[in-house]
């Protein structure tokens, strides 16, 4: 094609040869870009295919932070509940022993009760015998 250009651009003279030096510049330039073209969209490629793989990166490393916060607070609920049963045993174990400190309390109470009205009949007899003791008049004796 270019031999066949060329004889003809030689026909014309140097106006001839000029159109074919700027036809086969333009063809020459328009190889370089469409290299430079191919070469760039090679570029973009790599560099779309290494954003995917750091994003698939940053999401997995993502994933990993969003599932150990997640088994932390599992771990942290587990924990807590454990805590919570614990205390609700102590609470329990507390109030019964408050319940047998209140019946003792009552008990000694009760005693206490018993024992003042029993010092009380107690008083009340011997003041009986004395008063007893003393209308009977020492004369008795």
């Amino acid at each position: 094609m270019e031999e066949g250009f060329l004889s003809v651009a030689m026909d014309y003279g140097a106006a001839g040869m000029f159109i074919f030096y700027m036809v086969w510049q333009s063809m020459r330039s328009e190889k370089r870009q469409d290299a430079h073209l191919a070469q760039f969209m090679g570029k973009i490629e790599l560099l779309r295919t290494k954003a995917e793989e750091d994003e698939k990166a940053l999401r997995l490393r993502y994933d990993n932070v969003i599932s150990g916060l997640n088994e932390e607070r599992t771990q942290l609920r587990s924990n807590l509940a454990g805590k919570i049963k614990d205390l609700d045993t102590m609470t329990t174990k507390i109030v019964q022993r408050l319940d047998g400190v209140l019946i003792n309390q009552e008990t000694m109470l009760t005693i206490a009760k018993d024992q003042q009205t029993e010092a009380k009949a107690r008083s009340a007899a011997a003041s009986m015998v004395r008063q007893m003791k003393g209308k009977n008049g020492p004369h008795s004796k």
